[in-house]
């Protein structure tokens, strides 16, 4: 590895730990980083659960070393480009402004999030005399690392080191890839009752009794999205009565509105919920088959492989969803196959009604594999 490759991560672990104040985590900078590869096991899947002090190791040795990918991406950015986060120009001006440039190009071009994510490095170093500087950039690589490119050990590691509340849920949700649930539920715990991804990131964990407990007291201030979370919650549980219940109350709507997203979702949900309680894995039968549910921008269709009585793959062959969105649905598809049906599995925070949309294009699929 060439020495200048790393330059962006050991200056960086430097700066970043001249100024870590009381109460954050504190990491070392290694002095000989070597490549870490992502870690990403899925939320809702079978995946290997780890103790903190092991999470903490692998968070500190990935955060202070270059992804595999590092040297294949050049450092890319336009020279009009201003690197410190000031706004000097007025309006969204992509080329000039960093902010602008990260959410107008970046974002919506996945051929571009690696190299995003070699330009934030290198602005760590642009900023380094400005603390409240150095913080954004690393909220932005913590973001970067985790909803671009599943990198959550790196994404936590970024998180931890800027130390803004504002992402709590994210870094909780690091924790639950990564299979730390402990640090994710102490995460969680101090989290604000009413927000929609905490009680999905109960629901991740199993915290099947919160989780409706959140869902049903957020549902009397807003029903829809508080009884289709409770409704989620239940049918994870496989109390499913009790779903049925939770997603009929979601899916009202009163004086002739338009139904919500989340009403719509519900209703979605009711409609494959059948299939969730009369689902037999040792009946399936052999072949490829089909199944299609509405997601945020339109259709989601999926394909489930079948052999020897078991699901091979799940695979999402057409859908319109946002891609910062929908990039976050991947552990579903493996949930999916490790959880061998749908029992356990639920749509993911951040991507409710995406992830959703691919839960009840499999249950039709799977339906389609019963006699």
């Amino acid at each position: 590895m060439k020495t200048g490759t790393i330059i962006g991560f050991a200056v960086a672990g430097m700066l970043l730990a001249a100024w870590v104040t009381s109460g954050q985590i504190t990491t070392s900078p290694a002095t000989s980083p070597a490549s870490v590869p992502a870690s990403a096991p899925a939320a809702s899947g079978e995946q290997k659960v780890m103790t903190s002090a092991e999470v903490d190791a692998l968070i500190n040795k990935a955060g202070n070393s270059n992804p595999d990918w590092w040297d294949q991406v050049p450092l890319n950015y336009p020279q009009t480009l201003d690197l410190t986060w000031t706004q000097v120009a007025k309006g969204w001006q992509p080329q000039q402004n960093l902010n602008d440039y990260v959410w107008g190009v970046i974002q919506p071009n996945p051929a571009k999030w690696k190299e995003g994510v070699r330009l934030l490095h290198h602005v760590l170093t642009v900023v380094a005399s400005d603390q409240q500087k150095v913080a954004r950039t690393a909220d932005e690589l913590g973001r970067m690392y985790s909803d671009y490119l599943q990198d959550y050990a790196r994404a936590a590691f970024w998180y931890r080191k800027s130390g803004n509340q504002f992402y709590r849920l994210a870094l909780a949700r690091c924790y639950i890839r990564l299979g730390d649930v402990q640090q994710a539920k102490t995460l969680l715990d101090k989290a604000s009752t009413y927000d929609t991804n905490v009680i999905r990131l109960y629901i991740e964990i199993g915290e099947y009794d919160q989780a409706i407990r959140l869902g049903e007291q957020l549902g009397k201030l807003n029903p829809q999205p508080g009884y289709l979370l409770a409704g989620d919650a239940a049918r994870a549980a496989g109390r499913y009565p009790a779903s049925m219940d939770y997603y009929q109350k979601a899916s009202q709507t009163t004086g002739g509105k338009r139904p919500s997203k989340y009403a719509e979702q519900a209703q979605a949900n009711l409609e494959t919920l059948k299939i969730f309680e009369t689902y037999d894995p040792a009946k399936l039968k052999d072949g490829t088959y089909t199944g299609s549910s509405k997601g945020f921008r339109g259709p989601v269709d999926v394909e489930v492989a079948i052999s020897d009585k078991k699901i091979k793959s799940v695979t999402v062959v057409k859908q319109k969803e946002d891609t910062y969105y929908y990039n976050k649905t991947g552990p579903i598809l493996k949930a999916i196959v490790d959880k061998q049906g749908l029992r356990g599995v639920d749509a993911v925070a951040g991507a409710t009604i995406s992830s959703g949309a691919i839960i009840n294009a499999t249950a039709k699929a799977l339906s389609s594999a019963l006699p």
